[in-house]
């Protein structure tokens, strides 16, 4: 850890966000389609904090918000709800305006589990905001009372 710090001092707090972007475009390519287990969280760390230099795609938009929900996943399994809610806010952020029609299983998901997260946090307002995006966009009975 103190080779990494003392190798990350050495860039220039200007060029940071520049090597975030490009560790976070190397990182997103190497893996695209992998289970990533628990790498998954320093991984999706890095991607989203060079998010706001890097030009995404739609493509990208989506691998990577599918990269915040499995980090969101963890987190919550590790009982984490405050961290799952900043990957799900982030995902959720990177999806179109038109989420619930082109990507449909995506976004139950992610409300799903932001509503999950958003309880056990104490954030009430937040879950059933959740609670409600499911029940006016879902499609059927069993999506809506998963």
């Amino acid at each position: 850890d103190k080779v990494r710090e003392a190798a990350y001092s050495l860039i220039a707090d200007e060029d940071r966000d520049e090597y975030h972007k490009d560790l976070g475009q190397v990182l997103h390519s190497v893996s695209k389609g992998k289970k990533l287990g628990e790498a998954v969280l320093p991984i999706v760390d890095l991607i989203n904090r060079g998010l706001q230099s890097i030009l995404l795609t739609p493509a990208m938009c989506i691998d990577i918000a599918e990269l915040n929900l499995e980090a969101g996943v963890k987190c919550c399994e590790q009982s984490d709800f405050s961290t799952a809610n900043a990957y799900l806010n982030n995902a959720l952020s990177l999806l179109p305006e038109n989420h619930w029609a082109i990507q449909y299983h995506l976004s139950l998901q992610l409300y799903f589990l932001m509503a999950k997260s958003a309880h056990s946090c104490g954030n009430g307002d937040k879950a059933c905001e959740a609670v409600r995006a499911i029940l006016k966009e879902g499609h059927c009975i069993e999506d809506k009372v998963d």
